[in-house]
């Protein structure tokens, strides 16, 4: 994988859709250029955040390209639509979601020690869907986030309020918000742009850094007259050199001229029904006022357009013509429309762009930011990036497994996932009709698998005979071999054995000794193993944790308890994963005796003398072994305490019924369990196993049959 492990990611979330995320995250790439940081942009979704609502993703795009390229000399990366996404979401797909966005993040650059990632925009509309996505992205991505709060407009109370709703909400995910940056905050009588008391003690309480403080400036917010005409529907009659004035304030002047020239200020953009043409008139005389500043522009309601004679007075001010908009709604929906346009970044506002950023540069926190990127990154690889990864590199194999129970409708429709995204070669075993007709019931499409059925195959007798051969010295009879071979785990197996696939994944109806027993007779084990074991891949919120032995040996002796430790301690390696052990059991350290503890006492020194280089301990309470304050009470000194992430447990009875109460109570994916030690790989799925997990053993077993080769 191209990813650099010591790379940091910052998500940038915002409250609002109007929070000002991208500026922000524009500010956030300049000023980390600016202190010689290699830093990278990821867009992982293109949204309609910076351009009007009816323009869509390839504007988005243009418009990354061409700021990311002028300000940072950057690329953006290819993003998923909101479509896409949308779907993923509505299928139940999130974790799918997940792994395409750990795919495109493969795009970045190797040499980038920083990325800063742009989530999705929060709008009424879809704001259930951008809490759910975001926290994918914070959780797959294992990023630090920085939230940006939109303060204009808010009082004291509600910006607290705001705050207090989103770090509790994103908390509740699992998702931890590093900083927050109040953006847009208005200024008092003085000038000054000042925090309230309740937003400091609010950030405080929970433990969140303010990052930055930047202050409500009028002109970035307000847009160019040329950025009104589509949304209003205008026609321009006057003044297209002048488009680029930027409307400050739109104002109704519903009285006499006299009176209305009162009123006026610099940068403001008139709005008057189309019949009033004193108001035109005042207005080009103001603008040809040596002594007043420019307006903005007029806008003319109502659809009335002025004589030919009053335009012709207009004409012949020449240079000091202002822009006049023409537009069929009247005043009062004008002014409602242009008041609640958001203002966005266009792809040729560049004076608005350095605005943006220049202003955002200036009023982030430099030395906070930087001093919360020395902390070091968690040394953890998400479930998406596992997922991603096992997948591409099944892809790559394109390995042959066999499912025994091809006619299971989870095992279908895994199956139809798999050979759809090309994970790999798949033999389904059992009645070619029963298959098809399950199929179609839960919509499984498995035209590309290969279907075998051992009543009908030609491979029936050559596989009696072979395990006639393999079973001799049982005494098994021909008649015996046949009824055997009728069974199809005992076929599948059969086909592993004699090299025509490569792996075999069974167990969703069937038991785990249904499923590994004809293993342990016909593949066998590798030479020097003494003990096939299990582990499960536990696929958590934010981590993978792998746990042994969950599914195989029922109370391991301490010398089988270590050997466990060590196949584990290889598996966790060979996924990607930087294995710290923790050997399981009801007493940490010596705070106990007995039996059990002893064993586990006994089988953590073997395990350190099997593997050396293995960092392990034990024993280890579970709350111990994984949750650092706790490790920092029970056991300060324990080089894995707090931090494993390979948990090794000290029976069946222990290790099946947590790795349960895990899954079940967090609904996560498990993979596995998958065995170690065999010849070749074969491994045992829970019959209560969800679709995602077929799906994802079936691709640890292709990875699991090239390390074997």
């Amino acid at each position: 994988m191209a990813e650099n492990k010591h790379r940091k990611n910052l998500l940038i979330l915002s409250t609002t859709a109007t929070g000002g995320k991208t500026t922000v995250a524009l500010g956030l790439i300049t000023l980390l250029n600016e202190v010689g940081r290699r830093v990278s942009y990821f867009k992982p979704v293109a949204q309609r955040m910076v351009y009007p609502a009816d323009h869509r993703g390839d504007r988005d795009k243009a418009i990354s390209k061409t700021v990311l390229g002028e300000l940072a000399a950057l690329s953006p990366t290819e993003s998923l639509s909101m479509d896409d996404v949308k779907q993923y979401f509505a299928e139940g797909q999130g974790d799918y979601f997940a792994e395409r966005v750990v795919e495109l993040y493969q795009q970045i650059p190797p040499e980038a020690e920083l990325v800063v990632v742009e989530g999705l925009q929060y709008d009424d509309s879809a704001a259930a869907l951008a809490f759910e996505a975001n926290s994918k992205l914070a959780h797959s991505l294992t990023a630090d986030v920085i939230l940006v709060v939109d303060a204009h407009a808010r009082q004291a109370e509600a910006l607290e309020g705001d705050i207090e709703a989103f770090l509790a909400l994103y908390r509740e995910a699992g998702v931890s918000i590093g900083g927050v940056v109040l953006n847009k905050v208005e200024a008092d009588a003085a000038g000054n742009t000042v925090v309230p008391a309740n937003v400091i003690e609010a950030l405080a309480r929970h433990g969140t850094a303010l990052f930055g403080v930047v202050p409500f400036v009028r002109k970035i917010s307000a847009p160019r007259v040329r950025d009104l005409i589509e949304p209003l529907q205008a026609t321009v009659l006057r003044g297209e050199d002048k488009l680029m004035r930027r409307a400050m304030r739109p104002i109704i002047l519903a009285m006499g001229a006299a009176n209305a020239v009162e009123k006026l200020q610099g940068g403001d953009l008139v709005i008057v029904p189309g019949d009033r043409d004193d108001i035109l008139m005042m207005t080009h005389l103001y603008e040809r006022s040596v002594t007043k500043p420019n307006l903005a522009g007029i806008v003319l309601t109502v659809g009335y357009q002025p004589s030919e004679s009053i335009m012709q007075l207009i004409d012949e001010q020449g240079a000091d013509t202002l822009p006049i908009l023409l537009v069929e709604s009247d005043t009062f929906t004008t002014s409602i429309l242009i008041q609640k346009k958001r203002v966005y970044i266009e792809d040729d506002d560049w004076e608005k762009v350095r605005w943006s950023v220049q202003l955002i540069v200036e009023h982030l926190d430099r030395e906070k930011i930087l001093d919360s990127l020395d902390v070091p990154r968690r040394d953890v690889i998400s479930p998406a990036l596992f997922r991603y990864s096992i997948m591409r590199r099944a892809r790559e194999l394109q390995k042959t497994i066999v499912l025994p129970e091809g006619d299971e409708p989870r095992t279908l429709q895994a199956a139809s996932i798999i050979l759809e995204r090309g994970v790999a070669n798949l033999v389904l075993i059992g009645d070619e009709e029963s298959i098809h007709r399950e199929a179609r019931q839960v919509n499984a499409t498995i035209s590309k698998a290969q279907i075998i059925n051992p009543a009908t195959s030609e491979l029936f007798d050559p596989f009696v005979n072979e395990f006639m051969e393999l079973r001799k010295h049982k005494g098994i009879t021909r008649a015996m071999a046949a009824d055997v071979m009728q069974d199809t785990v005992y076929f599948g197996t059969m086909m592993l054995h004699k090299g025509l696939v490569d792996g075999l994944v069974s167990g969703a109806v069937h038991t785990t000794a249904h499923t590994i027993l004809p293993a342990f007779q016909i593949v066998k084990t590798r030479p020097g193993v003494e003990q096939v074991s299990s582990v499960f891949f536990m696929l958590l919120t934010d981590r993978v944790w792998v746990f042994g032995d969950c599914a195989v040996v029922p109370d391991p002796t301490a010398s089988q308890l270590a050997q466990i430790a060590v196949q584990s301690y290889h598996s966790a390696q060979a996924f990607g994963i930087t294995p710290k052990v923790a050997m399981i059991s009801y007493s940490t350290g010596s705070s106990g005796e007995g039996l059990e503890v002893e064993k586990v006492r006994e089988a953590t020194r073997l395990a350190r003398e099997l593997a050396p280089e293995m960092p392990v301990d034990g024993p280890l309470q579970f709350d111990a072994a994984a949750i650092p304050d706790v490790a920092a009470k029970k056991a300060p000194n324990s080089p894995v305490a707090g931090q494993a992430n390979v948990f090794i447990f000290p029976d069946l009875n222990t290790g099946n019924t947590t790795y349960k109460a895990v899954q079940r109570s967090g609904d996560y994916i498990s993979v596995g369990p998958v065995l170690q030690g065999l010849r070749r790989p074969v491994n045992d799925l829970s019959r209560g196993a969800l679709v995602d997990d077929i799906v994802y053993t079936i691709a640890v077993t292709a990875i699991q049959a090239a390390q074997t080769e």
